[in-house]
């Protein structure tokens, strides 16, 4: 019996070890950085890559994001991949540290960019997984050759690709309703598989998906059929091509047309307002605007109860008080004027009696 207890509390404990090695063995080295440090933390190693959480530690978000970040930096510190172990994975509390969250511009939270030589290069907008995120950094970063495929992809994914200073992307941009779509689309992939082995890769985009990013944006006209666009990360510019479409105009435009007609990448569109911004930064103001505006409206809503319950009780008492004032209003003017009129007689009639009353009483007096 004791010798079963004893095996069982040995399990146990092994279990409990096993857990805490795996937790423990979770998690990587994330840099906390802050006002004192961030500067030259970043800027100490110019070809050190870091990819930095901004957030604050009442967002939901964050919060949920705490594991997957530490789980993300340990399989790139554990990563034969070269360019994975070259990212350092830091975060930085924007609410105890306000003035590097406004020189960054950061609106929202969490907010992650990645730094190379002490410089933002590109903000991650896609689902917060591991997978994603190495995804990402490979987008930007991985020096390998084009596999001859195609991709169909996002603005979100489009945006991470486009910053690989290895790479350059042709990106068609087509209309998936449209019948020319069709005709086109052979014609591009042939254009990827010759381009296999090299660092022009392929993707494409729907523009009934992407509505804002091709309209807004890129500001593209599919009026005439697909159109094409050339993104070149060593520079960070694009090029449209403007001729009529085929294999070997395009091929002569990746290869060296499209250096004339470079002009720079547009940012993204923000159609986010500035108030939101503002609450978005500071929530204790949002809370304090939410409760006053409800305050004042329920303050209306309650003057107007009040005004309302005001003229019904007027309603009811103004018919009764005009009767009352007719009614006594003619005996009251002939009271006054009665009373008035008989001062004066009673006045009168007193002065001229005067004089009888004192001759009979002299009279009478007399005759005594």
């Amino acid at each position: 019996m004791q010798k079963s207890k004893l095996l069982i509390s040995l399990f146990c404990l092994m279990v409990l070890f096993a857990l805490f090695v795996q937790a423990d063995g979770s998690s990587g080295v994330v840099l906390e950085l802050n006002t004192q440090n961030f500067e030259t933390t970043i800027q100490s190693n110019p070809q050190k890559v870091f990819f930095i959480k901004f957030f604050a530690p009442w967002c939901g978000h964050c919060k949920r994001l705490a594991g997957t970040w530490s789980e993300l930096a340990k399989e790139l510190e554990d990563s034969s991949v070269p360019h994975f172990q070259n990212v350092q994975l830091a975060k930085v509390n924007c609410d105890e540290h306000p003035d590097i969250r406004r020189k960054y511009s950061i609106r929202g939270y969490p907010t992650l960019v990645l730094f190379v030589g002490g410089k933002p290069v590109t903000e991650y907008y896609g689902y917060r997984t591991v997978p994603k995120f190495k995804s990402f950094l490979d987008d930007v970063f991985s020096s390998a050759k084009s596999s001859g495929s195609v991709d169909q992809v996002t603005e979100v994914e489009l945006e991470s690709k486009i910053k690989n200073q290895n790479r350059a992307w042709t990106v068609m941009f087509y209309n998936s309703e449209s019948a020319q779509t069709k005709q086109f689309d052979s014609n591009f992939q042939q254009l990827a598989t010759n381009n296999k082995d090299t660092n022009n890769f392929f993707a494409k985009i729907d523009c009934n998906q992407e509505k804002e990013l091709c309209t807004k944006r890129l500001t593209i006209d599919l009026t005439n059929g697909p159109q094409f666009v050339i993104f070149t990360g060593s520079d960070k510019m694009m090029s449209q091509f403007k001729e009529q479409p085929s294999v070997e105009s395009l091929q002569k435009f990746i290869t060296s047309g499209h250096v004339s007609s470079k002009v720079q990448i547009p940012g993204p569109v923000d159609n986010t307002p500035t108030i939101l911004h503002f609450l978005n930064d500071h929530p204790y103001i949002s809370i304090g605007v939410v409760t006053m505006f409800c305050i004042a409206i329920c303050g209306i809503f309650l003057a107007i109860l009040c005004m309302s319950d005001d003229s019904e009780k007027k309603g009811k008492t103004e018919p009764a008080e005009n009767t009352e004032n007719t009614q006594t209003n003619p005996a009251n003017n002939f009271d006054v004027s009665s009373d008035e009129e008989g001062d004066k007689v009673v006045e009168a009639t007193s002065n001229e009696t005067a004089p009888s009353n004192l001759k009979k009483r002299n009279l009478s007096s007399n005759n005594e």
